[in-house]
């Protein structure tokens, strides 16, 4: 019988204030810093009591800030956050063939009063034992397109704070980008 695939859970949930730099270097030097919020959701399989108060931010329903499962993912879709998160750890794991059936980390932006421009989220997804295995950065632009890199380290390596991630970048966010 074939093993079913984890079934995800929105676990923990929180607001966080932090800063976004960015700097490049061609076809002139230009950069910038800036304060910001974002989210920070944890998906799991265990059946724990979730360790967030169903408030901040509000998970698939309008709130000062709001996270949508619908505004994540390959393709349109109706799915909720929880599901959206199972749905990304099936087609990540069949894609890299690396175990993946532990705890998903979501970092991204939420909407503030419905509104925001959320450039890049980040998908990392762990194995059972705890180790990041995988990386999704899920890119947005402000014309609606979208664009998906997955990062792996070689094979059997774990993926930590200051590990080196190369991806060809595919995607311009900005229209003054060449």
């Amino acid at each position: 019988m074939k093993k079913q695939p984890p079934e995800y859970h929105l676990q923990e949930a929180r607001l966080a204030l932090g800063q976004v730099r960015h700097q490049r270097l061609l076809p002139k030097p230009n950069g910038f810093a800036s304060k910001t919020c974002f989210v920070r959701l944890v998906f799991t399989c265990k059946p724990e009591a979730p360790r967030w108060a169903d408030r901040w931010p509000a998970i698939d329903k309008r709130g000062l800030f709001a996270v949508y499962g619908k505004s994540y993912g390959f393709e349109p879709h109706t799915r909720t956050l929880a599901q959206q998160a199972t749905h990304m750890q099936k087609t990540v794991a069949q894609q890299t063939g690396i175990e993946l059936a532990g705890d998903i980390h979501l970092q991204t932006y939420p909407k503030v009063l419905g509104y925001a421009f959320n450039p890049v989220s980040f998908w990392y997804f762990h194995n059972l034992v705890g180790e990041c295995r995988a990386i999704v950065c899920e890119v947005n632009n402000t014309f609606g397109e979208r664009h998906f890199y997955l990062l792996t380290g070689s094979a059997g390596q774990t993926l930590n704070r200051g590990s080196l991630l190369v991806a060809d970048k595919q995607f311009h966010v900005s229209p003054f980008s060449r």
